[in-house]
């Protein structure tokens, strides 16, 4: 199994259209905030 992590809309749409479609993990800071940090992990299956 493979998996990236991602940091913006684009970025998802791109990942998503090549396969990932699993979600591993949300991380970041609990407000939304300009200067706040979210981060997505995608999988893909490699079978």
């Amino acid at each position: 199994m493979n998996h990236i992590a991602i940091k913006n809309w684009p970025a998802v749409r791109f990942w998503t259209q090549s396969g990932f479609n699993g979600i591993s993990g949300i991380y970041g800071d609990k407000t939304i905030a300009e200067d706040s940090y979210a981060n997505i992990e995608l999988i893909k299956s490699l079978l």
